[in-house]
């Protein structure tokens, strides 16, 4: 492995534990945005 996958190995990593941390969040509605992400593509 190089410098750069390393980077886009802990990058992705990194990205994955924040969006697992936010999916759980009171803080965002998912089903709303996935409701509207679907309106927009119609």
């Amino acid at each position: 492995m190089n410098e750069e996958d390393d980077y886009l190995e802990i990058n992705r990593e990194s990205w994955n534990t924040s969006t697992e941390a936010h999916i759980h969040s009171d803080f965002y509605d998912l089903d709303v945005s996935k409701k509207n992400l679907v309106d927009t593509e119609q």
